[in-house]
């Protein structure tokens, strides 16, 4: 447990504040002051408009593919340069998306000491298919908790969300692997996991795919975006997802994820094969940029 416990307290090059740092002191250390907080710094790019109304100006959608949060600040302090507590108009917080949220919140809960972790997923909450979504999980001293850092009561209103956003259940929320084994072994429906059902692409079994490879990637502390490809899923399609040899690495990740608490050295050696590592450049299919440009090769820092 003490392994675990330093790891997720410890800052990732995506999660660390930087020189904003003391920012965070002024935020209550409970789970949901940090979440309302969190909830008060950023704007979801798309969704936002429904649950608020106020629709992100095209000139800012760039901002979405910001994934250093001590970046994320430098534009809050731009826009706004109060305290990160004090109520911001939509205008002056960063247009971000899922991902976003979640790694604010992790920022900020591994500032308090508290040990958190980001995972790639899909919601059961959006409507009669399991979107593309990214949470937060947080260990509450017995176990991880998951929770929903974008889901304000806007957000909740608009969606008819009944249970708890800040311990939101495992039935909710699919981790990657779950929704893989749910593909593989119980004949769910590859087309019900995707963006939105009004979308054609992405979606299907190797969208999936890619949300294995990003949660290994988040429970090692490498909080890609969401729309990061690396390694087999650049290399593999809806036909030969299940036929490429490498795949079994699939399958042993989700077999170890479907676990509320996966051993933490196993997850470090999962992550050191090719399969999983995210390394420098990463292909990014920003939705901030014409489908021409995509994919963007992208050099990581740090």
């Amino acid at each position: 447990m003490s392994d675990m416990y330093t790891f997720y307290t410890e800052h990732s090059p995506y999660t660390d504040p930087g020189k904003y740092a003391h920012l965070f002191d002024a935020i209550p250390d409970d789970i949901a002051s940090i979440a309302r907080t969190t909830e008060n710094l950023l704007y979801h790019y798309f969704a936002g408009q429904y649950a608020y109304g106020y629709i992100v100006p095209q000139e800012r959608r760039p901002e979405i593919d910001t994934r250093y949060v001590r970046k994320m600040l430098t534009r809050l302090m731009e826009l706004d340069d109060s305290p990160l507590t004090s109520p911001r108009e939509h205008a002056n917080k960063v247009v971000g998306c899922c991902r976003d949220f979640s790694t604010m919140f992790c920022a900020i809960a591994r500032h308090k000491g508290i040990p958190c972790r980001v995972r790639y997923g899909f919601g059961a909450y959006f409507g009669d298919f399991y979107g593309d979504h990214v949470v937060a999980e947080y260990w509450n001293g017995d176990a991880w908790v998951l929770v929903d850092a974008q889901m304000s009561p806007a957000f909740v209103k608009n969606l008819g969300i009944k249970f708890d956003v800040l311990d939101v259940p495992r039935d909710q929320f699919i981790i990657g692997g779950d929704a893989w084994l749910m593909i593989r072994d119980l004949g769910a429906d590859p087309d019900k996991f995707c963006v939105s059902p009004d979308m054609e692409q992405p979606r299907g079994a190797h969208y999936v795919m890619s949300h294995v490879v990003q949660d290994i990637g988040g429970l090692n502390k490498a909080e890609c975006l969401c729309w990061d490809t690396w390694g087999l899923v650049d290399t593999t399609s809806d036909e030969t997802v299940f036929s490429d040899e490498r795949s079994k690495f699939i399958d042993e990740a989700a077999q170890l994820t479907r676990s509320h608490d996966p051993d933490l050295g196993e997850l470090q050696r999962l992550y050191q094969n090719e399969v999983f590592r995210m390394c420098s450049p990463v292909n990014s299919w920003s939705p901030a940029v014409l489908f021409e440009q995509m994919p963007l090769k992208v050099r990581l820092e740090g």
